[in-house]
């Protein structure tokens, strides 16, 4: 196990270049410079069939489980050799540049989905020993320095295109695409390299909410996970229409789920990160709007009501702004009735449950499972203050300053009565106005005035 692991580590960064070298050369990957010229469709193939057991094989190495200390540690070395020898970074380049367009994933959707599990592996040791494990802070280092590897990008960017009005972005449609009111649908690969994606930042959060949190709510990143949420809402809705003639609909509603998880861990105990619930996305209203307009069906359903009311709670639990503008759709009674559920069905919790977990075999993926339950995103130590909180009416916001009364003589300061509809003043004679009111008309200036009808 350890030469092996040595040498899966060695030669990531080398593969990683050689199948990129070999690309740009035309040449299919591994042969010789005597070898017959191969297209550039030919050379891709062969450099994802050099890179996918490789990728097997460490993400094998790293998440079987053992139960001797010595194997464990050998696991932290293998994460740290990773990321010291560069083969990580470039892993995550080779694989944007594989995913730049949407015809790109979908071909290569399964090198995608191997690196995204590849990374979940990576956070074992991580989960394991948060504090003691001897790579973590090259791992927290190395999610830092590639904005989380640069996933939340890669799926945002697969679903703009996706979404983009047929022209010369979309990718040509395919048995896989079907077309919806004027898109191009991503197909079953491209959806599952999203949720992944998705599945990763959550599996990030569970082992290390704050930096998460941190991470994701820098300006860049913040803005992307703006666009991944509106856009899935927008897919989601059109998964819904009768025209969906393909079974892409359950894959786009499970993204909108796993979406709403990583949304509830992000804006948790954070205002900056819960002000992301009120901005808006070009014509649409607020996240938090969108939300709240949701099918009837997250509202009465169990199961959907599990997945949308615990992330409402921690997007407005503490933060008054949210919580007026949830309360003008959504009466706050749905979320106290929720959360008294909620305790007298777990009167004993007192511990946050892990939001992602790593399935039992590593060779499966998706390499995690979801829990969707309330104290996977708000701690069970929270839920009676939480209760006390949405069971109080929210704040009416800040009364704007008073208005000056109306004998106040400012000149700059516009009368809220218009002109001609204001009682008429007694004029004041002025020791050199002897002269009577000039007459025009039948009436004086004033009178005339007064009694003309307002115009706007």
């Amino acid at each position: 196990r350890n030469h092996t692991a040595g040498l899966a580590t060695l030669t990531l960064a080398c593969a990683v270049e050689a199948a990129a070298h070999d690309v740009r050369a035309g040449r299919p990957t591994g042969m010789g410079f005597d070898a017959d010229v191969f297209t550039g469709a030919e050379a891709e193939a062969q450099a994802t069939n050099l890179l996918l057991p490789l990728l097997q094989l460490l993400r094998l190495l790293i998440a079987t489980p053992s139960p001797v200390e010595v194997a464990r540690r050998m696991r932290s070395d293998l994460v740290i050799l990773l990321i010291a020898s560069g083969g990580m970074h470039s892993l995550q380049e080779h694989c944007a540049a594989r995913a730049a367009t949407l015809a790109q994933a979908t071909a290569h959707g399964a090198l995608l989905r191997h690196y995204v599990g590849l990374l979940h592996a990576l956070l074992l040791p991580l989960r394991n020993d948060p504090a003691g494990a001897s790579c973590a802070t090259a791992l927290r280092e190395l999610l830092r320095e590639t904005r989380l590897c640069g996933v939340l990008g890669l799926a945002c960017a697969l679903l703009v295109e996706a979404s983009h009005p047929d022209g010369e972005l979309v990718a040509p449609r395919s048995a896989d695409s079907p077309s919806m009111g004027g898109r191009a649908l991503p197909g079953a690969p491209v959806l599952s390299v999203c949720r992944l994606a998705v599945q990763l930042l959550t599996h990030i959060g569970a082992i290390d909410a704050p930096l998460l949190r941190r991470t994701l709510g820098a300006g860049e990143l913040k803005a992307q996970l703006l666009h991944l949420v509106h856009l899935a809402l927008d897919l989601c809705a059109g998964a819904m229409a009768p025209a969906d003639e393909r079974g892409c609909a359950e894959e786009v509603r499970c993204l909108l789920h796993e979406l709403l998880l990583l949304l509830g861990i992000f804006t948790h105990g954070s205002r900056p990160n819960a002000e992301l619930l009120r901005w808006r996305k070009g014509d649409h209203p607020t996240m938090l709007h969108r939300l709240v307009s949701l099918p009837f069906a997250y509202f009465c359903v169990p199961r959907l009501r599990a997945v949308l009311l615990p992330t409402l709670l921690c997007g407005c639990f503490c933060d008054q702004s949210n919580t007026r503008i949830l309360a003008a759709h959504l009466h706050p009674d749905h979320l106290v009735r929720f959360l008294r559920e909620e305790i007298a069905a777990a009167p004993a919790a007192h511990a946050l449950t892990p939001a992602a977990l790593l399935v039992s075999d590593p060779s499966q993926l998706p390499a995690v499972t979801m829990d969707y339950s309330l104290a996977a995103r708000l701690p069970p130590t929270e839920w009676e203050a939480a209760l006390a909180f949405f069971a109080t009416p929210p704040e009416p916001p800040a009364s704007p300053r008073p208005a000056e009364s109306d004998s106040d003589p400012a000149p700059h300061r516009a009368s809220p009565v218009p002109h001609a509809l204001q009682p008429a003043r007694p004029r004041t004679a002025s020791p050199t106005d002897g002269r009577p009111p000039r007459r025009v008309g039948g009436g004086t200036v004033d009178q005339r005035a007064a009694a003309a009808p307002y115009r706007p």
